[in-house]
């Protein structure tokens, strides 16, 4: 949120995603293709994390259950440390 372009490099195919910080969206360019990704306005930015990260922590722990518990997990998707 404190600076205006960060870019990200994906280790694998040695890409180069580049996210740059605009007051009303957010616009992620790729090297390969190269070009504009995705514009995404912040509510849509928030919601798509928001989404992904449920996603993880449902993957994590229907693959292990013993996690559902976990503090931490449940606190990144917003839920109350387990009783």
């Amino acid at each position: 949120m404190d600076r205006s372009s960060i870019p990200v490099e994906a280790s694998l195919t040695q890409h180069v995603y580049s996210f740059t910080r605009e007051a009303a969206a957010v616009t992620l360019t790729t090297t390969w293709p190269p070009g504009t990704a995705a514009r995404l306005t912040w509510p849509e930015l928030q919601e798509l994390t928001d989404r992904v990260k449920s996603e993880a922590v449902r993957l994590i722990t229907t693959t292990r259950p013993e996690l559902r518990d976990n503090t931490w997990l449940r606190q990144t998707v917003g839920q109350p440390p387990a009783a």
